[in-house]
């Protein structure tokens, strides 16, 4: 049983229902469809349990992003305060968005594979008491 799955789940269900209602079956199915094709672009079904929890993050908060665009396009004649604060609460929801993004790009980055080659070269010195020299480098290949 997973519970931390429904819960997304049960998030994703209610953010549709408040941005379609009851209306609109064709755009619910689709905006699931994109959802279903962005958990797949980033790897969903071959990644370990914590990436998932955030690519969840990040499809919530694509959806929310959306739901306030959405909504601001429906709406006319609202009172100056009324828009301020709708935009405000867009700016918010924006930071979240870009945040969750950032930390599944970070996550993914730290679980990298660190491959460090060593690469040795043997010079001669000049001074003959010093005989032959060994210089090694240190490749990395996450730079």
């Amino acid at each position: 049983m997973e519970i931390a799955g429904n819960i997304a789940d049960k998030l994703e269900e209610s953010t549709l229902n408040a941005m379609l209602g009851d209306q609109h079956e064709g755009t619910r199915l689709v905006l699931l469809k994109k959802l279903n094709q962005m958990r797949a672009e980033l790897g969903w079904n071959a990644l370990q349990k914590l990436e998932r929890i955030l690519i969840e993050r990040v499809c919530q908060t694509w959806l929310y992003l959306h739901w306030l665009e959405l909504a601001d396009t429906h709406s006319k004649n609202r009172p100056t305060e009324l828009v301020k604060h709708e935009a405000e609460r867009f700016e918010r929801a924006e930071r979240r968005h870009l945040r969750a993004v950032k930390m599944l790009a970070t996550v993914r980055k730290m679980a990298l594979p660190l491959r460090i080659e060593l690469k040795a070269e043997l010079t001669e010195s000049k001074s003959p008491a010093n005989g032959l020299r060994g210089r090694f480098d240190l490749v990395s290949s996450n730079n």
